[in-house]
């Protein structure tokens, strides 16, 4: 069995609020779909990883022992010491079922690189304050890489509570658990928030989006760089922009949506060093990547430099047996040339249309399929 360990990172909030139902199970998946995991002796392979819910489990196991630790945790300030060893006793059974949850993925797949949880030290902490919390989590295990409490502005805990149709069915169906009201969620949050900020190491994110799978998209983003001083991830999807200088205003932006996807690009006006020989620089940069977006349009099939680059592509993709050329168009040219090389692409590739990425709906349409079909393919 792979002896790697598996990085945990602690996830929580106020459901409706910083939260939202589903969250970790779409943060699993683009993670996987999204990265590369590289391991102790920077081999990489495809990243793994688990969610796990202590709620959910505790429910699933034992539905009256969860309500009483609800129970103690809500009325821990007077408790009995015979209660307190309860409570201890109970927050340790909860890391158990974590523990044997993490123990069975990494049985049946050989190794899980990161574990997203809801629950464990961080959630105890908001709950339980100073020398109580001290003395409830000094000898429990596993111990987080990473703490994450999620936040949310008033408009967006409102928005969540009138039209997430999801969000309002759970916080209904348990409304001794979940908050029922914007107002109280946000103000049980600004409660926790005034505790966690004391807490060491805990990285505070607000919800910038409304949707939650923009938002775990945008979380996606945002904790890879929180794990680099731990462990060594990169993004699957590698692209070269490849494009007239002339159409500079399309590449930016699909550059940056690209970027905003999770998807590591090279693009000449952000990447070219000052002092960087062009065609060296281009060769090594387009072997390094791992695909080749190539904007065609009426400038870049006039452009030397282009063709040179579709070459130094299609040479890749014969020597490695792998596609590496996506082509996309923004405007009719690639239909009427008698340029050999744009003429063999359009009859043997299918080509992306992004002819009215003016148009601001049809622009995203066709940047959702280009992503989908940039991450299904294999790498």
């Amino acid at each position: 069995m792979n002896k790697e360990k598996t990085t945990i990172i602690e996830i929580t909030g106020i459901m409706g609020a910083g939260f939202l139902p589903g969250l970790l199970q779409n943060l699993k998946r683009e993670f996987e779909e999204s990265f590369l995991y590289f391991d102790t002796e920077n081999s990489q392979r495809n990243l793994k990883a688990i969610y796990h819910i202590d709620n959910t489990w505790a429910e699933s196991k034992d539905k009256r022992k969860r309500n009483r630790i609800d129970y103690l945790l809500r009325n821990s300030d007077r408790l009995t010491s015979i209660e307190w060893n309860e409570l201890i006793t109970s927050l340790n059974w909860i890391d158990n079922l974590f523990a044997k949850n993490l123990a069975y993925w990494k049985k049946k797949y050989g190794f899980v690189d990161i574990a997203f949880r809801r629950g464990g030290l961080l959630q105890t902490y908001t709950l339980l304050k100073g020398k109580q919390w001290e003395e409830a989590t000094i000898y429990r295990k596993p111990q987080p890489r990473l703490k994450i409490f999620l936040i949310a502005c008033k408009s967006i805990i409102k928005n969540t509570y009138t039209n997430d149709i999801n969000s309002i069915k759970i916080i209904k169906s348990d409304q001794e658990n979940y908050l029922q009201t914007p107002d109280q969620a946000y103000h049980h949050q600004q409660e926790w928030l005034e505790e966690i900020e004391g807490h060491p190491g805990v990285h505070i994110i607000e919800r910038d989006k409304f949707s939650k799978e923009e938002f775990s998209k945008s979380l996606a983003l945002k904790i890879p760089e929180l794990l680099k001083p731990y462990i060594k991830i990169e993004s699957k999807v590698k692209i070269f922009i490849s494009y007239s200088t002339k159409d500079e205003l399309f590449a930016r932006q699909i550059y940056n949506n690209l970027i905003e996807s999770g998807i590591q690009c090279w693009f000449a006006p952000e990447n070219l060093k000052i002092g960087d020989r062009f065609k060296q620089e281009i060769r090594k940069s387009i072997h390094l990547n791992n695909k080749l977006l190539l904007i065609l349009s009426k400038n870049s099939i006039s452009s030397d430099w282009v063709e040179d680059e579709v070459d130094m592509a299609l040479d890749r993709e014969r020597r490695e047996k792998m596609n590496i050329l996506f082509p996309i168009s923004i405007d009719d040219a690639v239909n009427n040339t008698n340029q050999a090389w744009a003429e063999t692409i359009r009859r043997k590739r299918h080509i992306g249309n992004f002819t009215n990425w003016s148009n601001e709906k049809k622009y995203k349409n066709s940047l959702t399929r280009l992503l989908r079909d940039l991450r299904n393919e294999d790498i």
